[in-house]
């Protein structure tokens, strides 16, 4: 697919640390990433970090973008050095006055909509007539605080696990497995802790299933889709299961090919157009994922929900597109800032080979607050001997050899959250095998990146 617009456009991204922002240098000469803290890659002019800017760094109340947005330090860093740029968040944010009056633009769905889209209970009401979910039940959460006869009465629905939800923590934050009413009591008590919804989704836990994800994108030239993920979530070894508020997505696999679609991706497909077509008529534009489960006992695809935003698995399709290739970030931006494009549906060279490459997280293993003292740097890293190859930020799909990349996403004295991410690691090979279990290799890798990873506690 090959995508025309105006080259001159200029547009930054926004985040705390430079590494969720990249991908759309690919395409847009112009672009910049304007953060909180600095990256451990040096010799490129792609970023502005406000700790490198000579300005103080403020305390954020939270470490989120809208808190960093909000203070006096970052909106003169962005007014300074950013006049005239567009910007781009990982969601929505609410523009403080000082930058909206200085007719400085965001990048963004509507607020309202995609928080809606995003609510689990909302989303199988929206497509209960045209979808097949597992089977549940949606309940007010203070439904659950006397859980004697509803523990009962949904097990007796439903068997034994349960999958109880919060309608609108994300992450994997807010799905638990319960099995006895004590489990049930502990799962509310974490989704009021951790600030969750007012509904919960209750349902059917399906055995042995493997997790798949799409990504997709609405665009005035209709909805495109992806391939079918493989997608890693609660990995025993990736992610810190006791930490409540720790994220649990960890990451996947992604095989593009020349071949027909398999019946299952085909269904995934029809299942996006249905979704995205909807979308489109709430007035909803840009990328979309969708989360899969596959039952093995009968085949069955089963959509369980929709995040109506940039996905955790945006980076990877960004790094592996080649020409030809859907390019869903550009697609996204394009769409949200209202600019001039044309596609021209070229297909992608048939003599390319199929190209897999993996995409891991690593959380930390701390139930307290730390700060990473010593890690691994950034860059590539040859995938026999574990040595540095370069400092870049990109993976070699070229070379012909398995090398693996590392960003090193928390910088020292950032306070990193009980399960907290660490580093993300990206590979241009397999990395799981047909059970979706981590291969041997990769999963030493990951061993040793840990044991040269530490980490100092807070206090």
């Amino acid at each position: 697919m090959k995508v025309t617009f105006d080259p001159s456009v200029k547009l930054a991204g926004i985040g705390l640390v430079p590494w969720t922002r990249l991908g759309l240098e690919k395409w847009i000469k112009n672009y910049k990433i304007a953060s909180y803290y600095d990256w451990d890659i040096t010799g490129n002019n792609l970023v502005l970090s406000l700790e490198k800017s000579g300005l103080d760094l403020p305390k954020l109340p939270k470490f989120r973008t809208q808190d960093l947005l909000e203070t006096k330090e970052f909106q003169k860093l962005l007014i300074n050095k950013l006049d005239g740029y567009k910007f781009i968040t990982y969601k929505p944010v609410e523009v403080p006055k000082a930058l909206s009056e200085n007719g400085f633009e965001f990048a963004a769905n509507n607020l309202k909509l995609t928080s809606s889209l995003e609510n689990k209970a909302i989303f199988r009401h929206l497509f209960r007539k045209e979808l097949t979910f597992p089977s549940f039940k949606i309940l007010e959460l203070d439904d659950l605080f006397d859980t004697s006869l509803v523990f009962d009465d949904l097990s007796a629905e439903f068997g034994s696990p349960l999958v109880v939800q919060d309608a609108e923590l994300g992450g994997g934050r807010g799905t638990k497995l319960v099995r006895t009413r004590s489990e049930l009591v502990a799962a509310v008590q974490d989704f009021v802790a951790l600030g969750g919804g007012q509904r919960v989704v209750v349902s059917e836990y399906i055995r042995k299933a493997l997790e798949r994800s799409m990504q997709c994108c609405v665009t005035r030239y209709g909805v495109f889709c992806g391939p079918l993920q493989k997608q890693i979530v609660a990995h025993p070894l990736l992610a810190n299961l006791e930490a409540r508020e720790g994220d649990k997505f960890c990451g996947g696999e992604v095989l593009f090919t020349q071949a027909s679609s398999s019946t299952m991706e085909l269904e995934a497909q029809k299942i996006a157009h249905i979704i995205g077509e909807k979308l489109q008529q709430q007035g909803y534009r840009g990328i979309f994922g969708i989360d899969f489960l596959i039952d093995k006992n009968d085949s069955r695809l089963l959509p369980i929900e929709i995040n109506p935003r940039v996905t955790g698995m945006t980076p990877m399709l960004t790094m592996m597109y080649r020409q030809g290739d859907i390019p869903f970030y550009l697609l996204h931006i394009l769409e949200l800032l209202n600019i001039d494009y044309q596609i021209d549906k070229q297909k992608s060279d048939e003599n390319i080979e199929n190209r897999v490459c993996g995409m891991l997280i690593l959380h930390s293993n701390s139930n307290t607050p730390c700060k990473i003292i010593e890690a691994p740097s950034s860059g590539e890293y040859d995938f026999e001997t574990n040595t540095k190859l370069n400092s870049g930020y990109q993976l070699s799909f070229s070379s012909g050899k398995n090398n693996y990349l590392i960003q090193r996403y928390t910088p020292v004295d950032f306070p990193v959250k009980p399960g907290g991410r660490l580093m993300t690691v990206y590979f241009n090979q397999p990395i799981l095998d047909d059970r979706d279990a981590l291969l041997q290799p990769i999963e030493d890798i990951v061993n040793m990146l840990y044991n040269k990873t530490k980490l100092s506690s807070i206090v």
